[in-house]
């Protein structure tokens, strides 16, 4: 996302830029990596949802499987997505730089990142608000490491809600329900949602070097 908004603001808006001072300027092509954005992050099939979904399941999911359903939605279909040549764990992402081989091994326990009930109540009770903000679901708005909700994020905590609600007899454990809600992911994307949002409300002037 960070490369997409340096090229719509180094080659899209400059061009426009020009075309306003009635500059002539010949035709800039350049590589849009939003295909790519999308097969990684894009709703409700991209890859990071697929995982976070996987997460939200009450009982184990192995490697092979998750990387099963990855291949069952892109195998066929997306130009940057390809099946790994050996073993059913792995999966290629075909990125601008090159191919990337991933492994699906340990990806749902590390993106929950879970911590046990207890040791997430005794880290809500710090004086840091560091910590809190950082390692809790007891956020505490404008301090320290806080970091304010995207409408993606709070309408995937509305959704997961709902779901619970509807489960009711058959919920997960409480550990489960948190990795559902902050998992590595989707703090990530929320964090880079913020990062792109704030970067696009800026007005970069460029600086033309001549060696």
């Amino acid at each position: 996302k960070l490369q997409q908004q340096f090229n719509q603001q180094v080659f899209v808006r400059e061009k426009e830029l020009y075309q306003e001072e009635g500059i002539p300027t010949d035709v800039i092509s350049f590589k849009d990596n939003q295909h790519v954005i999308d097969l990684i992050s894009a709703k409700p099939n991209g890859i990071l949802p697929l995982l976070e979904e996987a997460g939200m399941l009450s009982r184990a999911v192995p490697p092979s499987q998750l990387v099963s359903s990855f291949n069952k939605q892109h195998a066929d279909t997306h130009a940057n997505y390809a099946k790994a040549r050996f073993g059913d764990e792995d999966f290629v992402i075909k990125h601008f730089a090159g191919d990337v081989l991933y492994s699906g091994k340990e990806l749902i326990p590390k993106n929950n990142d879970s911590l046990h009930s207890d040791l997430r109540i005794l880290l809500g009770g710090s004086e840091s608000d560091f910590i809190v903000n950082v390692c809790t679901e007891f956020e505490r708005e404008g301090k320290s490491g806080y970091v304010p909700k995207t409408a993606e994020e709070e309408a995937a905590e509305k959704e997961e809600e709902e779901r619970q609600e509807m489960m009711k007899g058959k919920r997960a454990s409480q550990t489960q329900q948190l990795a559902s809600k902050h998992t590595v992911t989707s703090k990530f994307r929320g964090q880079l949602d913020n990062l792109v949002a704030t970067l696009t409300a800026t007005e970069p002037h460029y600086i033309k070097c001549i060696k």
